[in-house]
């Protein structure tokens, strides 16, 4: 783990059945994986992912702030359930960031 991995002390769990709505799309490169889309909450939770290992990447969290992502961004990320793992960076970088309009 590098120097500028970051430590999450708090994770912010979502209750069974109380699921939050999507508020961004975060487009990732596409360097032949198998998803290339994320929906985030407003805090980060990775709600929903296409088009493919949506069960894997709901367990995870952003820990980036949205507001600031850019294409090339790299992000970081912890799993909800382990609140005191380190954040590792994604592989594949940011494409796009879009706000998701109810």
């Amino acid at each position: 783990m590098s120097a500028a991995a970051h430590t999450c002390d708090h994770v912010d769990e979502i209750p069974a059945g109380e699921e939050r709505p999507a508020r961004y799309t975060v487009y990732l490169q596409d360097h032949g994986q198998d998803f290339t889309e994320w929906d985030l909450d407003d805090r980060g939770n990775v709600v929903d992912c296409r088009p493919f290992q949506a069960w894997i990447w709901i367990r995870y969290r952003v820990l980036n702030p949205i507001d600031n992502l850019r294409a090339g961004h790299t992000l970081m990320i912890v799993p909800r359930d382990e609140p005191f793992a380190d954040a590792e960076p994604l592989a594949y970088p940011v494409a796009e960031v879009r706000e998701v309009l109810s």
